[in-house]
């Protein structure tokens, strides 16, 4: 079995998963999420399973066969750890050797042996998009399956990295924006998130949120590193008019990797800090709105000359 990005494998036995045995299911179960579920009758009649939480419902490995002892049945599982910080669970049993090979039994039907290539890649709620190919080639998916926009401008590249494999590189002297709506997590008042940006040349990053229009950035907050003006700013856009809610002067280093954090509480209060690539915190700017409360996302560079710009791993990394 095989995986991509993977940094680290356990394998255990029943004797450890075993303290996770439940006589109902999670309320609400996250990719990747593992429990023996108990008093049920799976796939092949039997009184337990091993549950794995998907996309879109459970895997289920039966563990114990009517016709053999507990003592007989030896079941194990895989935990992995992607470069992301994601994890996922593969979990197979041999129950005794009563019901042949160790496979993996989906809700739908679908049986793995375990001598079948598998590949595992894991998606966590907190993930927004970090460019990374279990987002991208492993859903058979491209910018323009989850972005609108200016897409000519925006590649996903290797070359100039901060996390992970993948970067959002915009190469261009327009100003240009993408836009996504629809298909990925996008966070939402009570949400904190953090993102890592690079600029080169003489072009500006901005980052849209609470994105309220499809291929669109009329009606949105936006968080603005200035390069020309060497500023930090939060403004809100209605109708395509910019209104500030806050600006501060901070030195800006072509080259330099930055990371912003924003915190956007419930009540309307938006607050967005810059930090150094050492997590050094360097300028912060405060505003308050109500006007938007959910959206999606996107990103948009500008500037009097042509330069690249790079975007790295947007992730919720907390709640206020």
């Amino acid at each position: 079995m095989s995986a991509s990005g993977i940094v680290e494998a356990e394998v255990f036995r029943s004797e450890q998963v075993s303290r996770l045995a439940r006589t109902s299911d999670p309320a609400s179960p996250t990719k990747g999420d593992a429990w023996i579920r108990t008093d049920i009758q799976p796939t092949t009649n039997s009184v337990a399973a091993l549950r794995v939480q998907g996309d879109s419902g459970y895997l289920e490995a039966p563990l114990f066969d009517p016709t053999a002892t507990l003592g007989q049945d030896v079941y194990v599982g895989q935990r992995f750890v992607f470069s992301d910080g994601s994890e996922a669970h593969l979990l197979v049993t041999d129950q005794g050797g009563a019901v042949g090979s160790p496979r993996v039994v989906t809700s739908s039907g679908t049986e793995y042996e375990a001598h079948d290539d598998v590949e595992v890649s894991a998606i966590p709620d907190t993930l927004v998009d970090n460019f990374e190919e279990p987002l991208y080639e492993d859903q058979s998916k491209s910018l323009s399956d989850y972005y609108a926009g200016d897409l000519a401008n925006y590649t996903r590249q290797q070359n100039t990295v901060m996390e992970g494999d993948y970067a959002l590189e915009r190469n261009s002297s327009d100003s240009d924006f993408i836009v996504s709506t629809s298909g990925l997590n996008y966070p939402e008042p009570g949400d904190v998130w953090r993102y890592w940006l690079q600029q080169n040349g003489d072009q500006n990053h901005t980052h849209y949120f609470g994105v309220q229009d499809s291929g669109s950035t009329d009606n949105a907050y936006d968080v603005t590193v200035h390069w020309n003006d060497q500023e930090i700013r939060l403004r809100k856009r209605s109708g395509g008019s910019n209104t500030s809610l806050d600006t501060t002067g901070q030195t800006i280093t072509n080259g330099n990797w930055y990371e912003v954090e924003i915190m956007w509480e419930t009540d309307g209060t938006i607050t967005a800090t810059l930090y150094d690539d050492s997590g050094s915190e360097l300028a912060s700017v405060i505003g308050s709105d109500t006007d938007y409360t959910d959206g999606g996302i996107g990103w948009s560079s500008s500037g009097p000359g042509s330069g690249v710009v790079y975007t790295d791993n947007l992730r919720v990394v907390g709640s206020v």
